[in-house]
């Protein structure tokens, strides 16, 4: 179809130009249009605000999560510090105790060889004392016995003879006897505790015997009772003396020997094979 196919007055109406738009329609749209346009500065003022709001909270994020990190990193070293000061304070404590513990060992042994020292020091001056007092003490043995009889009494009479072996004098000599008719020797001699039957009151030495020098005592011992006597006579029993000699040394110091010997109804003398000792 061409333009000279259109309706003449058709086209006339198409080319005809809008109609004009009123301008009081336009001045009535004017306060739509303003609270329009104030509403979107009111959302674009709310937008910016609550940009700044997330910009503000984001930045306090990451400067409350810096400060927690500096401060978990402050105290994590601080936890270091002070783990080492605790094993510090440690280490010290146990080189402390070690310390205390080698010095009480170490006064311990200490002690012990001054103890010891002490002890070899008495000993050695115990010995010399007694290689000295050894040396010049006086020395007094049973040398024997003689002149021994049972009498009709029931009684034995005899004399001990003691002699001075050592270098130096013996003093205040005592001697005491106990005499038994036995079978066999005792387990043990007596010495200082008799029967009052068979004591025989101690010979007390007022003087001093000499190195070398002899002196007699006579004692009296019993009564024996018939089967005593009867059994010795018949060779079945021996009467068995037993004693000690007590005396001082030069030192002052108290000295003893013990003895003990056996005689038959012959009067025939033999010492023991035990109890004669001299200390």
């Amino acid at each position: 179809m061409t333009d000279s196919d259109v309706d003449p007055d058709r086209r006339s109406d198409q080319e005809q130009p809008p109609p004009p738009i009123d301008r009081i329609e336009i001045e009535g749209l004017r306060p739509f249009v303003e609270r329009y346009e104030a509403d979107q500065r009111e959302v674009r003022r709310r937008e910016r605000k609550r940009y700044r709001l997330e910009a503000l909270t984001f930045a306090a994020v990451i400067i409350y999560s810096t400060i927690t990190a500096l401060q978990w990193y402050q105290a994590l070293r601080a936890n270091r510090l002070t783990e080492g000061a605790v094993r510090a304070a440690r280490d010290a404590a146990t080189a402390g105790t070690h310390q205390v513990t080698e010095l009480k060992e170490s006064n311990r042994l200490t002690r012990e060889n001054a103890e010891r020292a002490q002890q070899s020091a008495n000993e050695a001056l115990l010995l010399t004392r007694q290689l000295n007092e050894n040396d010049g003490r006086a020395r007094v043995l049973v040398k024997g016995f003689g002149g021994v009889a049972v009498i009709p009494n029931r009684t034995a009479e005899f004399t001990a003879v003691i002699q001075n072996y050592g270098k130096a004098p013996a003093e205040g000599i005592v001697i005491t006897a106990f005499g038994q008719i036995l079978e066999s020797l005792p387990e043990k001699i007596l010495i200082g505790h008799w029967p009052a039957n068979r004591e025989i009151k101690p010979v007390i030495g007022s003087g001093v015997l000499p190195p070398g020098e002899s002196a007699k005592h006579p004692f009296r011992i019993g009564p024996f009772t018939e089967d005593e006597v009867r059994a010795l006579v018949q060779d079945k029993k021996r009467l068995v003396v037993t004693g000690a000699v007590l005396y001082l040394d030069y030192f002052r110091t108290d000295r003893k020997t013990t003895f003990c010997a056996t005689v038959d109804q012959q009067g025939r003398f033999g010492w023991c094979d035990r109890f004669n000792n001299v200390y």
